[in-house]
């Protein structure tokens, strides 16, 4: 799928008119050019801080570049995001930094609209809804010199949206005796994402039965495993077992007493969250 961001003529059934203006003081750019030949759109770059988005299969992802900032004067120049042969897309938001009642606004070339506002930034680079269409219109609406924002990548689907699924498993007590019985189930489900609801490694969640126990089964998920510890973890002290374990897959706080896991699907998000603080009596 070849990528582009680009000024095109919208379709009248979705608007009737744009009215794009940039006035001195403002700064605007959208730079990608389109993709020639058969060249494999550039990849988004890796970053660490975001809210995972967990890719429906068949999508394929690409850089983007749409970034704006207040001046001295209102800054409401259109800009597109489009994939060509693409149903739908998704953006992923960098920077969202925006003052007063100052907006950016996300439209699909086909159906689908959202305004993002200050209040939709959850402090790390997430994605957008998705839009129905090839190509979503980036419409800022800036008055403030200190607002800002950037796009720096999209997700784009080839399939109806209304098709576009994604499989996520999700399993608590894991591993006592019956992780050879349902290690087999995930696999089979060929699942996106697995969520862990606690109390994985029995009995105490110690790295050692990390090691030993989970792992032979349930590592072949790692690199798509959202964790959550239980309190037979914590019968390890600060869940040290745990926390090892995963790493930076195990969203922590700077105590190691309260984790958060955020993630989103679709167009939804989701969370897990536990503290052991204190923790319940073990089982």
């Amino acid at each position: 799928m070849r990528s582009v961001i680009q000024r095109r003529r919208w379709r009248r059934s979705a608007v009737a008119a744009t009215t794009s203006t940039l006035l001195v003081g403002a700064f605007l750019v959208a730079a990608q050019p389109a993709a020639t030949g058969h060249a494999a759109p550039a990849a988004p770059p890796e970053i660490a801080d975001q809210v995972p988005q967990l890719p429906e299969p068949g999508v394929t992802a690409a850089r983007a570049e749409v970034t704006a900032s207040g001046g001295a004067t209102r800054v409401a120049t259109d800009q597109h995001v489009c994939a060509p042969d693409a149903k739908w897309l998704r953006l992923r938001v960098t920077q969202l930094s925006l003052r007063g009642n100052d907006s950016v606004t996300l439209t699909g070339s086909t159906a689908g609209s959202f305004t993002l506002t200050a209040a939709n930034w959850p402090g790390k680079a997430f994605h957008t809804r998705a839009f129905e269409g090839d190509c979503v219109r980036v419409s800022p609406n800036l008055t403030d010199p200190a607002s800002r924002f950037a796009i720096d990548s999209y997700q784009a689907g080839t399939q109806a949206l209304a098709m576009a699924t994604a499989t996520v498993a999700a399993v608590g007590d894991v591993c006592g005796s019956s992780c050879n019985q349902t290690a087999p189930l995930v696999k089979n489900m060929n699942p996106q994402a697995l969520i862990l609801a606690g109390d994985n490694a029995y009995n105490s969640g110690t790295l050692s039965e990390y090691n030993n126990v989970y792992n032979p089964y349930y590592g072949q998920f790692k690199s798509i495993t959202y964790p959550t510890p239980g309190n037979h973890e914590y019968n390890t002290s600060g869940a040290a077992g745990y926390f090892d374990y995963f790493g930076t897959r195990a969203a922590a706080s700077a105590a190691r007493a309260t984790t958060a896991s955020t993630w989103a699907t679709g167009t939804s998000s989701r969370s897990t969250r536990t503290s052991a603080a204190p923790a319940p009596p073990a089982r």
